[in-house]
């Protein structure tokens, strides 16, 4: 490729020395030839990528099956028993499996459908929500767990371990230092002066901050039944306004996740006006589904829900815990406090009452994680409040 001329211009393009129109606008590489350089280069890889689907098409099939050595999945809490199958299948070669089957599950789309008389009409959708990581683990196949929180500043993870990773002692390496997370350190900072009544953090450790938001709506899409809250998006966008412009914090330190894809659209529009334009370089917001595997300095997650419409997705533990663990340095939770039940009630027994519903009727709930985190950061000291938006109902 580096000494044949013909190739000349398709190394321009791919070094960034001309942009793809220009490179379309003159002699061009036959696609021939470009689709037998691709082959070659995969007849020659010692490491394939590829998702479990691909594995199984030309010519990524004949490699697996002629030249691979094992098998290595990524992600394999969140994967289904049939896809790693269709990429190990009867290879019998050794098989690596990475991931965490607390985070999210296989993504059963039938989950709760059902026929006019009520009845599932997926009645294995419970099963396929056991990956092969889950599966394999009960199986008794060898299992190596993580006992060092490498990334996260020290006292960022101590509410995940409580609340789903019980079971397992864990220490903090020598990167949760907070004296190596000076953003976060600057968050608490600015939190601390903008909230007085802010109960500071354990001396050497960072905490959570959950941000109430008064009076809030939370729309529900007819159709999808999408979940959208503009009032917090906007209390958050302003939020992190205020807070570039204080402290001069690079804005692409800074990462949005919220449960609902309405949310995240209107998020994105939010973000065109130009009071926002000092946010510019933060990266568009995504849902708590895609955002497992990712990670950034200081994550907001807008749950978008209120006490009237109910918890939603929020109340799902394993997406939960994806949403309370992507940060490294700090994390702020926009949302309504009263979500699971008043959180100065302590929780008696297995359920929590919840205020009345549009039709009246009272609700009750399982008192679940996310009704303990709430009453957690509640009685530490961690919540602050935002008063009403003008205009909000």
């Amino acid at each position: 490729m580096d000494s044949r001329p013909e190739f000349g211009r398709l190394r321009d393009v791919a070094m960034g020395r001309i942009t793809w129109e220009e490179y379309q606008r003159g002699q061009t590489v036959p696609q021939g030839f470009v689709t037998g350089m691709f082959l070659h280069l995969v007849k020659q890889a010692d490491i394939l990528c590829t998702t479990p689907a691909l594995s199984c098409t030309l010519p990524y099939r004949t490699w697996k099956e002629e030249s691979a050595r094992g098998i290595a999945v990524d992600e394999a809490g969140n994967i289904s028993r049939p896809d790693l199958y269709t990429a190990w299948g009867n290879t019998l070669l050794p098989c690596l499996l990475s991931g965490d089957e607390k985070q999210l599950r296989p993504n059963i789309m039938t989950l709760i459908d059902q026929d006019a008389d009520h009845n599932a009409i997926n009645r294995f959708a419970p099963d396929g929500l056991i990956s092969p990581l889950e599966f394999l683990t009960a199986t008794g196949w060898p299992v190596y767990r993580l006992r060092v929180q490498l990334r996260m500043a020290r006292g960022l993870f101590d509410m995940c371990h409580r609340e789903v990773y019980n079971d397992l002692p864990f220490t903090y390496g020598v990167g949760s230092n907070i004296a190596r997370h000076g953003v976060g350190v600057t968050l608490e900072n600015y939190l601390i002066r903008r909230f007085p009544g802010l109960a500071p953090p354990w001396h050497g450790m960072l905490s959570e901050v959950f941000v109430h938001c008064q009076g809030t709506v939370c729309s529900v899409h007819g159709l999808t039944k999408s979940k959208r809250n503009i009032d917090q998006v906007d209390n958050a966008l302003d939020f992190l306004r205020d807070f570039v412009q204080t402290t001069a914090i690079d804005a692409s330190r800074l990462a949005i996740i919220t449960p609902y894809k309405a949310n995240v659209d209107y998020i994105a529009r939010r973000r065109r006006d130009p009071r926002y334009a000092i946010l510019s370089d933060m990266r568009p917001a995504a849902t708590v589904d895609s955002s497992q595997g990712s990670e950034a300095d200081i994550i907001v997650a807008i749950f978008g829900t209120t006490s009237a419409v109910g918890p939603g997705f929020t109340v799902d533990e394993h997406r939960l815990n994806v949403m309370l663990s992507r940060q490294k340095s700090g994390l702020l939770i926009f949302g309504d406090i009263n979500l699971m039940g008043q959180p100065n009630v302590p929780i008696r027994g297995k359920t929590v009452r919840l205020p009345r519903g549009p039709d009246g009727e009272e609700r009750v709930m399982h008192a679940g994680m996310l009704a303990k985190v709430l009453r957690d950061l509640y009685n530490r000291g961690r919540v602050v409040t935002l008063p009403p938006r003008r205009g909000s109902r």
